[in-house]
Parts: C-alpha cells; structure tokens; sequence
C-alpha cells in the first residue's frame, strides 16, 4: 500500500475540480479535514468518518456503528473496493499536541446503480470512486 502525506499535498496545490457543473474549493475541504475534522474525532474518541457529497454530508462513527453499517451493506448485496493509498496526515489539537493520523479509505457501491462522486474522492486523489466512501483512522501522539 502506498503512503502518501496529505499535509504535502495540499503544499503542491490540487487541480481546479468541477462536479455537476460547480466548483468545487479541494483545498478548503483538505482544510476542513486537518484543522476541524481529525481533532473533533480525537476529542469524540471516533475512528471512522463516512464522507459524501460535502461538508455537511461527513459523519464520524464509532467503530461499532461502523460495524453495523457495513453489515447493512453486505446484505444489501454492495461491494466493496478499498483504496490502495494510505494517508498520513499531521495536524494539532486546540492544545497543541501534535498528532497523526493514518487513513485508509473504502467505497461500498451496487454494481448496476449510479452513485455520484464525492469531492472528498478528489481530496483523496480517488476521482472514479463513487458511491458511500468510508475513511478509517488511527490516531498517534507525535
């Protein structure tokens, strides 16, 4: 699996992305996941984050809610194909500590449905990913 920091490449800048004919701002939502995002998790002791169509769209879980959303899925008869990329990403807590975290990502589709393209897919360079993307994380001190 290949392992690629997230803080650098928001350094190196993202394409100008436009989905269903709006632009869509990947650095602010690379942003939103480092400075807001991660720390909430860690403060809420979550592990797992379901990102969709926007910012308003992300959801963090559990690990048992997790568990029971997959479960849904499998019998609901979805697939699932996991991203080959490991992400790191450092950010700090509102105290200062230091953190990291280590993300591993999959999407759950039907094979013969239509599912639209999160831009979160972008953020994790996963252009032709559609359908219910989850993001697992481990979470280290510095």
């Amino acid at each position: 699996m290949e392992a690629i920091v997230l803080n650098e490449r928001l350094k190196s800048g993202y394409p100008m992305v436009v989905i269903n004919g709006k632009k869509i701002d990947v650095p602010h939502l690379t942003n939103y996941l480092v400075e807001t995002l991660l720390p909430d998790m860690v403060k809420h002791n979550e592990s797992y984050f379901f990102w969709n169509f926007n910012l308003k769209d992300i959801s963090c879980l559990k690990e048992e809610l997790y568990t029971r959303e997959k479960d849904r899925f499998i019998k609901n008869n979805f697939k699932c194909d996991n991203f080959d990329t490991l992400w790191e990403v450092n950010f700090l807590m509102p105290d200062g500590t230091k953190m990291k975290a280590e993300l591993s990502s999959e999407v759950w589709y039907k094979e013969d449905e239509e599912h639209q393209i999160s831009p979160f897919a972008i953020v994790f360079d996963a252009p032709f990913a559609s359908g219910y993307m989850y993001s697992k994380v481990n979470f280290s001190k510095v």
